[in-house]
């Protein structure tokens, strides 16, 4: 499933040969991509970020940022260019 945002970016549901799943991945007009996953969960757990990782490693040098957002209450560092957020941070909430 594909969905245009704006002009300059479209935005995508992934899953891979292998069943592996990216809830959103957001692709702007130069073909660099950021992964986004959503989670109903109040903690992030290592198995969270294998759509993320995966996705990660397929767009190489194409690859910004991956973001996870969660029922938290902090930001968390996850990896390089990887965090697990707030949901509530998407409307300014969040610490």
């Amino acid at each position: 499933m594909a969905g245009q945002l704006c002009n300059d970016y479209h935005m995508f549901y992934s899953r891979d040969h292998d069943k592996v799943e990216m809830d959103y991945v957001v692709e702007n007009t130069a073909g660099f991509l950021a992964g986004v996953e959503v989670k109903a969960a109040a903690t992030v757990k290592e198995n969270d970020l294998k759509g993320i990782r995966r996705l990660a490693k397929a767009a190489g040098r194409k690859w910004l940022c991956g973001i996870i957002l969660y029922d938290g209450d902090i930001t968390l560092p996850l990896g390089k260019n990887i965090w697990a957020a707030p949901l509530s941070s998407l409307w300014g909430n969040a610490p």
